[in-house]
């Protein structure tokens, strides 16, 4: 499952030559997508709408971690975090 985000990719892109890097062109994803990687390994097709339970479930899971962890996307502290170096 992808959660939306902005992110850089080389598909459909010139690459690169003689050590000079191609052009990333960025792609905003605005929606949640959702994939049967074990019937479509190339994530061709969204099930997101098809499977709302399971979407649900993993932004749940999301969301809790997030209260955990933090999320720096989204500018959210963590409960369970520490500075780094230091231990209790």
């Amino acid at each position: 499952m992808y959660f939306p985000h902005t992110y850089r990719s080389m598909a459909g892109q010139e690459p690169g030559k003689d050590g000079v890097p191609g052009t990333y062109k960025m792609i905003d994803l605005e929606e949640i997508e959702l994939y049967n990687v074990v019937n479509d390994p190339g994530e061709t097709k969204n099930v997101a709408n098809k499977n709302p339970k399971v979407v649900e479930k993993i932004k749940l899971l999301a969301n809790t971690m997030r209260s955990r962890l933090g999320d720096s996307l989204l500018g959210l502290g963590g409960s369970e975090t520490r500075e780094a170096g230091s231990v209790d």
